[in-house]
């Protein structure tokens, strides 16, 4: 049986408070405030230049892993936000779940 419109949007959002709630105890995504850094996954997501820092490489090193591990993701952060922007029209909540409604409505 299908599920109504309203149903698939009440859905949506029980999901999305759900993830919300249980991705820290998880170890989805969190910032660790004595740590410093983000846990992504379960891992640790830093630059990792300590080694650099302490005479371990050069600059070429430092540029590739600050491009790497920082400004890459950002810039695909960024590329991926405007896409649904400009796809939907809003980066809200309510977008997430107007997006996540639309593919679903797709694979029915």
């Amino acid at each position: 049986m299908l599920m109504s419109l309203q149903q698939a949007r009440i859905s949506a959002k029980i999901a999305f408070f759900m993830l919300f709630i249980f991705a820290p105890l998880l170890n989805i995504f969190r910032f660790d405030l004595t740590l410093g850094h983000f846990i992504i996954l379960g891992q640790a997501w830093t630059i990792r230049i300590d080694s650099i820092l302490y005479g371990g490489g050069d600059s070429i090193d430092v540029a590739i892993k600050i491009f790497s591990r920082v400004l890459l993701p950002g810039f695909a952060f960024v590329a991926i936000s405007a896409l649904l922007i400009w796809k939907f029209g809003v980066f809200t909540v309510v977008g997430f779940v107007r997006i996540f409604l639309w593919w679903s409505w797709l694979m029915i």
